[in-house]
């Protein structure tokens, strides 16, 4: 079993492959990566015509590789999933999608957590999406610190989960029920959050049971 997956940062690549390896030891992992994607995007205040241009460029490379799937993990182009998976016959999973079922499923006062300006809205866009797919009513609250992103970026994850834990505190103080941690690079906050007692969901672990069961039921069929 051979995983493609798209990034925007190169931080997202271990939790992704951990998570991928604790669920299949055996499975290879292939990295697509242009860092410039989420820089881009930052700047723009989105994805714009040349982000959304460029995503398709490097997903059609994963496409046209040896890998049997692809999981598009930015959660802010893993928006045009639909579209990207109009590129190719290979299965092409958003890394975020089972996390939002699941969140959605979880909490009625969810709180989205984004260490990006540009993601805590973008998954605050799926989740009202994907309750009103489930037909349930939920309320959602978006905590950014983008300070976190760049304790991360130093090298410094401690005070990355630090920051995240302090803002995570300041949504359950608002009411949130459960914690939604909008991209991938967060995975490691998600134990000292969970030390307040409400669901904490991140979606490395759900991103990667989706496609390594989506892989595994191709090859039996």
């Amino acid at each position: 079993m051979r995983i493609g997956v798209i990034h925007a940062t190169l931080n997202a690549v271990a939790p992704l492959e951990k998570a991928i390896r604790e669920i299949s030891p055996s499975a290879e992992v292939c990295n697509f990566v242009n860092e410039e994607l989420l820089y881009h995007a930052n700047r723009a205040g989105g994805v714009d015509d040349w982000g959304l241009r460029n995503f398709m460029r490097l997903t059609m490379q994963a496409a046209e590789s040896s890998v049997d799937g692809i999981i598009i993990a930015c959660s802010l182009y893993s928006t045009y999933a639909e579209q990207a998976r109009m590129l190719t016959e290979k299965p092409v999973i958003a890394i975020d999608q089972p996390m939002m079922e699941l969140a959605v499923r979880t909490g009625t006062h969810i709180g989205i957590l984004a260490t990006t300006a540009s993601s805590g809205p973008a998954a605050e866009r799926k989740l009202i999406k994907q309750a009103e797919t489930m037909q349930k009513t939920i309320t959602t609250k978006i905590g950014i610190n983008t300070e976190a992103m760049q304790a991360l970026k130093s090298g410094d994850r401690k005070r990355h989960d630090e920051l995240l834990k302090e803002t995570g505190l300041s949504l359950i103080k608002a009411g949130c029920d459960a914690l939604v941690l909008s991209q991938i690079t967060m995975a490691s906050a998600a134990e000292g959050l969970k030390t307040y007692g409400i669901p904490v969901l991140s979606s490395p672990q759900t991103g990667a049971e989706a496609i390594i069961s989506c892989l595994t039921k191709s090859n039996k069929e």
